[in-house]
């Protein structure tokens, strides 16, 4: 379980998402505000659907929405996907 303000993979990978653009740049394009993202990306909030569909949007991580729409086998199936998804989403930037 997560503590209340601590990092998770989630949080990190929007800030590695968001690369060299700024926060503002982020929230213009996503209409979700500075301060949300802020708290996002630092562990402190919790996206809501809109959210997440316009950062997978905003970001073309829609591939990797698909593929995790695709129904699991094995547990090694599921780590294929898992590593799969996070080479798509190093390409993204």
């Amino acid at each position: 379980m997560t503590m209340p303000g601590s990092r998770t993979t989630e949080d990190v990978e929007l800030r590695r998402l968001r690369g060299d653009r700024t926060l503002g740049e982020v929230a213009e394009a996503t209409l979700i505000s500075t301060s949300k993202l802020s708290r996002l990306e630092n562990g402190h909030g919790v996206p809501q659907a809109r959210d997440l569909r316009d950062l997978v949007t905003y970001y073309d991580l829609s591939a990797a929405v698909e593929a995790l729409r695709r129904p699991f086998g094995s547990s090694d199936d599921v780590r294929a996907q898992l590593d799969h998804l996070h080479t798509m989403s190093r390409q993204s930037n």
